[in-house]
């Protein structure tokens, strides 16, 4: 592409079709993309292209974003931001942890009934309701015949018992059918 300048035409800058100025083009040729007034041929990290142009992303710690929605992330800056519901945030929400999928860091949910999270698995505080399952780190209802102790629901360890008393999985409250209570414990009937 050519420009006037000075009574002349002069040459556009290089893969340019279209430009004001050697150095300001407004179309470039197939497959440069235009950025900045100049024609690359791949659009920068932060940036899409849309329409033969590279747009910036909305936000500043996405590094790839949707083409019809530039406030859409996909990608966000590791060092800076992980991603959640398509958006980079500074720190992840509550019941989420941070998760590498291999691209970028983003948000995962944590298991029902956890509050905080090291990872899927591994819960570090559980919602009102909900107690550590012994010797885990899972999150649990606790309801019968499991028993909440000191704020850790546990099994309950008598032999043929439906039911421990509440706060002590080593004494029975009710029996499974065809057994008698007697003295805590469950015997034949």
């Amino acid at each position: 592409g050519f420009y006037a300048h000075d009574q002349r035409c002069d040459r556009c800058s290089s893969h340019c079709i279209s430009c004001n100025s050697g150095e300001s083009c407004s179309v470039c040729e197939e497959p440069y993309k235009l950025f900045e007034g100049r024609c690359i041929s791949k659009c920068p990290l932060g940036t899409v292209e849309r329409n033969g142009e590279c747009i910036y992303c909305s936000d500043s710690r996405c590094q790839s974003c949707y083409s019809d929605n530039v406030s859409r992330c996909q990608i966000c800056d590791p060092l800076t931001s992980s991603l959640y519901n398509e958006l980079c945030v500074s720190e992840c929400p509550a019941h989420t942890y941070r998760f590498w999928n291999g691209v970028t860091y983003e948000c995962k949910s944590c298991a029902p009934g956890c509050d905080a999270c090291y990872n899927e698995e591994q819960c570090a505080k559980c919602l009102p309701g909900y107690y550590f399952y012994e010797n885990t780190n899972t999150c649990t209802r606790c309801n019968s015949p499991l028993v909440v102790v000191n704020s850790v629901c546990r099994e309950c360890k008598v032999d043929k018992c439906g039911l421990c008393q509440e706060g002590n999985s080593l004494k029975c409250k009710e029996c499974l059918d065809q057994f008698v209570l007697y003295d805590d414990a469950c015997y034949v009937d």
